[in-house]
């Protein structure tokens, strides 16, 4: 219990001395803190004040007296008052006041007996008094005295004494007055600027605005965008101007008449609206040259009745109209934000929509619009630029004022479109077409690939899928090349994926090239559509079409691929009975002219074999494994045999490529080999022999067929045709020929 009662009293005068430092400071009572504080600064009475407290700064220097004062927006910027009224350099103040704020008495020094010398304070050279905003007499005042060395003798009201102070903070006190002024005449960042106007006399009248990601748009005389990188350099030109010549530079105050100067009306007015405050606004108006010197012009900030010299050379930077400033890319949005576009092309007008998360075709006819075909459309003008811009007169009939087409793409709860632009002459020699944003008086010269994403007939934005074929009821699939019809069918049972080839060989099918074959029919997608009309088939080669796809499931279906449309990649084909012509592309119609055989044409374990046998022109090489241990070189040639030229380390290589080879495609599966092959002498017969009751391997290497050579499996005259890779099977006939092979004319003459 008494140690209960015992921490209740600690509480209690712990409670009673926080109480009795807030009465003391209410009451004004100085804390031991604050007093240590107070005997550090020279100015005591401005203890805890911020410099935006200080409203008013006067510099008396000995009957010349200048005053600034903060001007009432929340710039915080100054303006002097006396002994005229301009604006200040804020910097400059802004500087006197942080320093005089912070003035601290010197540890080495302390306060000096002002008898002991003269410290040139009889007569201060110079006096600054402090107001703050609540205040009518001055919250500070310091006098200035005698520069000694690194010291400077300073005394402030009420002090008992002198002052040592560094001499580099108040540098700038015995400046003259103009030094005082503001030379800054568009101080502002570029990047708190939020938009800028400039105002051309009898001229184009130019708005600029910073934009989504801080892009900035050309807003007047069009809606377009501006070029960021000319838009930056006149912001920074504007930020850089100053007053020149020093007091020469302030050329007149107190103005009247503006006119001598040129600027009754100005030439020009630049207008910057900027992000500070509630949005603060600068305007500059120019007017005409110094005479005599063409690199000074005079302006004013409107609102002020005084007159200064610039440099003339950044308001080179000024445009003269919207083309100096606007870019050359004329759009530029996020293809996923639009949400519906319409084109006019021939008299012809197509709508497409977004509803809710699909596109959908409005016009001509309303159908199901294709997504990718859409995104392209819009990706096309999302970045879209012009190569040139004219003004107008300067291109001969562009065709603009009545044009043959026009594009508007729309953002929904955006009053103002995307783009607006009229498609007008196309100049096929220049490969472009000139166009024209809507209000805009500039022809743009664009170059001519966007076309291609514009409507070519009334199905234009249509769905391009032909059909969603369900590839697991398929019973049976059947492609005919000319005299040659492949017929396969899936596995009754076993590998759920297998497929058997039914003609023109009964046997295994290769399961990739079928599957690459369903993956084209399954979402099988035109690559544009043609007519539903009713059409001669021999025009467009569907009476005889070069590639049949038949195909069974719920019904019997077929796909006819006729001729190559003109001028282009594209085939034209046909599905079931039509009408409908559509086209497709080339890898659309390549898997359909793969190798649907088991491309397998040998098989067996590597390690069974025990002896090859090559047989080349004039030479025959038998080659055994070595006993084991094994060695780098596993195969060795037969006693008797002569293996130079050869290198026995790829022996192994090749028995095991033997193993498991694989052709690109079959010339033929069986029947007489033709002598066209060169198989019936062949420049390399292999015979790989295996384990004892094996049968042997054999495989022989015909001519050369482009890059590939011209095989068979077979011992005798009829069999299979195949194609090899022939870099490798060429290399090993070369190194295994002892002599050279003979021409194909012996009687030539030598070259």
């Amino acid at each position: 219990m008494k140690a209960y009662r015992t921490t209740l009293v600690l509480s209690a005068l712990l409670l009673a001395a926080l109480l009795a430092m807030w009465g003391l400071e209410r009451s004004g009572t100085l804390t031991e803190r604050e007093r240590l504080a107070r005997a550090d600064l020279i100015l005591p009475g401005l203890l805890g004040a911020a410099e935006s407290a200080v409203s008013r700064v006067e510099v008396d220097r000995g009957g010349e007296i200048l005053a600034f004062e903060r001007r009432p927006d929340s710039s915080g910027l100054w303006n002097m008052v006396v002994p005229k009224v301009a604006a200040a350099d804020s910097g400059r103040i802004t500087a006197l006041v942080r320093n005089l704020l912070a003035l601290k008495r010197s540890p080495d020094s302390g306060l000096l007996d002002p008898a002991r010398a003269d410290f040139g304070l009889e007569h201060p050279a110079a006096t600054v008094k402090l107001w703050s905003s609540n205040s009518d007499a001055p919250a500070a005042e310091l006098e200035f005295g005698k520069v000694a060395r690194d010291a400077r003798y300073v005394r402030a009201r009420g002090a008992g004494g002198v002052d040592v102070v560094d001499p580099k903070l108040f540098l700038g006190l015995d400046d003259p007055m103009y030094s005082w002024r503001e030379r800054n005449v568009m101080a502002v960042p570029t990047f708190q600027v939020a938009s800028a106007t400039v105002s051309n006399t009898g001229g184009e009248t130019i708005v600029l605005e910073r934009g989504d990601r801080g892009r900035w748009d050309l807003v007047k005389p069009v809606a377009t965008l501006a070029n960021p990188a000319k838009v930056e350099s006149l912001l920074a030109a504007l930020a850089a101007l100053r007053v020149e010549d020093g007091e020469k530079g302030f050329a007149a105050d107190d103005v009247k008449d503006f006119a001598p100067y040129g600027l009754a009306p100005p030439a020009r007015t630049v207008e910057l609206k900027t992000t500070r405050g509630a949005g603060e606004t600068l305007a500059l108006e120019i007017g005409k040259p110094l005479p005599g010197n063409p690199d000074r012009v005079y302006v004013r900030q409107r609102g002020q009745d005084d007159v200064v010299l610039v440099a003339a050379k950044p308001l080179a930077e000024l445009p003269d109209d919207s083309l100096a400033i606007r870019s050359k890319q004329i759009a530029e949005f996020d293809p996923k934000l639009a949400s519906e576009f319409q084109v006019e092309l021939g008299g012809e007008a197509f709508a497409v929509a977004k509803e809710k998360d699909a596109w959908r075709v409005q016009k001509p006819t309303p159908a199901k619009a294709d997504a990718p075909t859409v995104n392209q459309f819009l990706t096309a003008f999302a970045k879209l630029e012009a190569s040139e811009l004219f003004r107008p007169g300067f291109i001969k009939d562009p065709r603009v004022d009545q044009p043959p087409g026009r594009i508007v793409i729309r953002q929904q709860g955006r009053e103002q479109p995307l783009l607006d632009l009229k498609i007008g002459r196309h100049d096929a020699a220049r490969r472009a077409v000139y166009s024209q944003l809507e209000g805009d008086s500039m022809v743009l010269v664009i170059p001519d690939q966007f076309l291609a994403v514009l409507p070519k007939n009334e199905f234009a934005y249509r769905d391009l899928s032909i059909m969603t074929l369900n590839v697991a009821e398929i019973r049976q699939l059947e492609i005919h090349r000319g005299d040659r019809v492949d017929v396969l069918a899936p596995r009754s049972e076993g590998d759920p994926n297998g497929w058997l080839m039914k003609k023109p060989l009964a046997g295994p099918a290769d399961v990739a090239s079928v599957t690459r074959a369903l993956a084209a029919l399954a979402p099988l997608r035109a690559a544009d559509f043609i007519t539903e009309k009713a059409v001669d088939p021999k025009s467009v080669g569907l009476d005889h079409p070069q590639l049949e796809v038949l195909w069974e499931s719920d019904a019997r279906h077929r796909l006819r691929i006729g001729a190559k449309v003109p001028r282009a990649t594209t085939y034209y084909a046909m599905l079931d009975q039509g009408p409908l012509i559509f086209t497709l592309d080339p890898e659309s119609i390549k898997p359909f002219d793969g190798e649907f055989h088991d491309h397998k044409v040998m098989s067996f374990p590597a390690d069974r074999a025990a002896r090859v046998v090559l047989h080349f022109a004039g030479r025959t090489l038998g080659l055994r494994k070595r006993p084991q241990p094994k060695t780098p070189n596993e195969w060795v040639d037969e006693p008797g045999q002569d293996a130079s030229g050869m290198d026995l380390s790829r022996v192994s290589s090749i028995v095991a490529a033997l193993g498991k080879l694989e052709t690109l495609r079959f010339m033929q599966y069986e029947g007489p080999i033709p002598l066209a092959t060169g198989l019936a002498r062949p420049r390399l017969r292999v015979d790989v022999i295996l384990g004892a009751g094996e049968p042997m391997k054999h495989l022989r290497i015909g001519d050369s067929f482009g890059d590939s050579v011209l095989a068979t499996t077979s011992e005798g005259d009829s069999g299979p045709v195949f194609i090899l890779p022939g870099a490798a099977w060429n290399d090993l006939i070369r190194s295994g020929q002892k002599l050279p092979p003979l021409p194909a004319n012996v009687f030539a003459p030598p070259r």
